[in-house]
């Protein structure tokens, strides 16, 4: 591969030295009308010459010339580059059409400074740039790959001319002979980099680019993508099985064979493995990488602005091709008889901006950001495995006031959190053998108002975290639990001292999520009247409830493709410490009913109240409310 990657440079660097050669005898040519100029006139004897005064006619280079030859050559560069890549991309000839490619259109630029006439020299190298590259579409690459793949046919260029119309807002009803966006599919380019736009990795995602899986990779991860995927499972057996996680739920899809399995790995191991790094010749087990994905794919109706739901005001507003960075994070496992390759999608959550945008009613999502407000006490988030924490902090950070406030974050520096305007972070070293107590009294000498430590990782740590609160520091924590109350227990659990939790833990905040139904293809039903009662709704506020529409084999939904869930939601629920608590928490034996006993009596609506706020606005059904609560 390393040799592959040598051929690929030197094709560069012969493009680049071939550029010297569009002015050079561009100048000797471009000087030939300035001949009949030299020849009428009568030059002054060089021995009284004043080289301060006399400069001469001037108007020796023609700068239309200049720029024509300059275009044609940025022109072939593109087209030599696409050329290349296409070939790569279809497992192609590429040892014979690239040194046409090159050869011919070198061969141009040395006429050049043989042929005395510019016009010409110009035509011999416009017919080196166009005539190999026309020769390759028509005769060579067109009559081998598939109809929908086919370039310069009158279905192609009349697709371009409408898709680049759509920017200017001008639309081409639909055709038969146009080519289709489904056929096309999203457009996806994996790269070794995080941000493509600074490419330190480049050796890598070339050589991922090179090897013959590539293709399948793409088409993919277009496809995971382009179904709002978070997470993408490769297992291996006797086939390669497939699954998508969707709005927080496993989905299987069709398997492919081994030998298509393994030239996709073989890709992923290329973009997570340094090629100059001999040992390690492909991803090992227990590691970790990252790498982007670019998904580009064109939204030409509300359908697909639906579809796509990342930043969804801006998209139902735009006519044209969306993009995204998407940054894609790579685990796998082994086993004797399993080996299963993980990729989890760290997508755009920007159309997020409040409380109230997560699922939060108003009025709880006010009583959180009062919370936040305080000068002390701790605020404990909590939620299950992969069920948005991570977003429910950050929203809550940046629903607060940061700028008259001092905050400060403890993080861990091998997996850093998403980067929050006016939130300090400091960091400890996990793979050293750190913990959050470590830096903890640093922190706190630096008199933050704020102290923000997303996990309660450690007795020591909760215990120092806990003492800070008690000390006019305002202290945000999570830990993962089922409920709110759960949460309560599991920092007791640590061996936090009842009196130290009682007395800082003033509000926890859990939250769990829940899928929509589909707007497009839910489906009403009358409820019975033991539903409504065990719902506890009345039954003249809910005369007809939704499900899932039933996937028919004639018929799928576009938008939710046959789920009948699109897009999710959260429900919550807020428990204020209160004295009662208070008590059972320190009685030496607090029990989880008595808690909710309490609790409730203090007026706590639960995350089931909320989920049947849900349901009776026809916003998720009876049985995904039981699905996420059997959790």
């Amino acid at each position: 591969m390393l040799k592959l990657l040598k051929v690929n440079l030197f094709f560069w660097r012969t493009i680049l030295c071939l550029g010297g050669f569009v002015f050079f005898p561009g100048l000797e040519s471009f000087s030939q009308d300035t001949n009949a100029i030299s020849d009428s006139l009568t030059w002054p004897d060089p021995h009284w010459i004043d080289p301060d005064t006399f400069r001469g006619p001037g108007f020796y280079f023609s700068i239309f010339k200049i720029l024509a030859c300059l275009i044609l050559f940025l022109l072939w560069v593109r087209s030599a580059d696409w050329i290349n890549q296409d070939l790569l991309f279809h497992r192609l000839k590429r040892n014979t059409w690239n040194p046409i490619v090159v050869g011919c259109f070198s061969f141009a630029l040395l006429m050049m400074w043989v042929i005395p006439y510019f016009w010409p020299a110009f035509l011999l190298l416009l017919i080196a740039y166009s005539g190999p590259a026309l020769t390759y579409i028509f005769y060579y690459r067109n009559p081998l790959v598939e109809d929908h793949l086919r370039v310069l046919t009158p279905e192609h260029i009349r697709f371009l001319v409408a898709k680049n119309l759509r920017y200017v807002g001008v639309h081409i009803s639909d055709d038969a002979s146009l080519l289709s966006e489904d056929d096309l599919g999203p457009e996806v380019d994996l790269s070794a980099d995080l941000d493509s736009a600074r490419p330190t990795k480049q050796a890598r995602t070339i050589l991922a680019r090179q090897v013959e899986g590539y293709a399948a990779t793409t088409d993919l991860f277009g496809d995971a993508l382009d179904r709002r995927a978070t997470q993408l499972l490769l297992s291996f057996g006797e086939q390669m099985g497939i699954r998508y996680l969707i709005d927080g739920v496993w989905h299987n899809l069709p398997p492919q064979s081994i030998e298509t399995g393994r030239q996709i790995t073989e890709v992923l191991s290329t973009l997570a493995t340094d090629p100059e790094d001999e040992a390690k010749h492909s991803f090992a087990q227990g590691n970790e990488a990252h790498f982007s994905a670019r998904f580009r794919k064109m939204i030409d109706s509300e359908t697909d602005a639906v579809k796509l739901n990342h930043m969804q005001a801006q998209r139902n507003q735009f006519h044209g091709k969306w993009e995204e960075n998407v940054i894609c994070k790579l685990t796998l496992a082994k086993g004797e008889n399993l080996e299963r390759w993980l990729i989890t999608f760290h997508r755009s959550a920007d159309h997020l901006h409040s409380l109230i945008d997560l699922g939060m009613r108003t009025k709880t999502a006010e009583e959180v950001a009062a919370t936040l407000q305080k000068t002390s006490g701790m605020i404990l988030f909590s939620a299950l495995p992969s069920g948005g924490l991570t977003t429910l902090i950050n929203i809550g950070l940046e629903s607060v006031d940061r700028y008259m406030r001092d905050f400060v974050s403890v993080e861990d520096s091998d997996s850093p959190e998403p980067e929050i305007a006016n939130v300090d972070p400091k960091y400890y070293d996990s793979t050293a053998g750190e913990r959050p107590v470590d830096c903890l009294p640093a922190v706190s000498r630096a008199q933050p108002d704020v102290i923000v430590c997303r996990n309660l990782v450690d007795p020591q740590s909760a215990q120092m975290l806990c003492d800070l609160a008690m000390k006019e520091f305002l202290v945000i924590g999570s830990i993962g639990a089922r409920d709110s109350l759960e949460a309560l227990l599991r920092v007791l659990v640590m061996k936090v001292p009842p009196e130290l939790v009682a007395g800082s833990i003033t509000t926890v905040v859990h939250g769990r999520l829940i899928r929509k139904l589909c707007t497009e293809c839910k489906t009403a039903y009358q409820p019975s009247s033991e539903l409504l009662k065990k719902l506890g709704i009345p039954p003249e506020r809910a005369e007809k409830l939704y499900r899932a529409a039933q996937p028919e084999s004639e018929k799928i939904c576009d938008v939710c493709e046959g789920i009948g869930y699109h897009g999710v939601t959260g429900i919550y629920e807020v428990l204020q410490m209160d004295q009662d608590i208070q008590k059972i928490l320190v009685s030496g034996k607090p029990n989880i009913d008595d808690l909710k006993r309490v609790a409730r009596k203090a007026g706590m609506r639960t995350e089931l109240d909320h989920g049947k706020l849900l349901v009776a606005r026809g916003i998720t059904s009876v049985e995904e409310l039981q699905r996420v609560l059997k959790k």
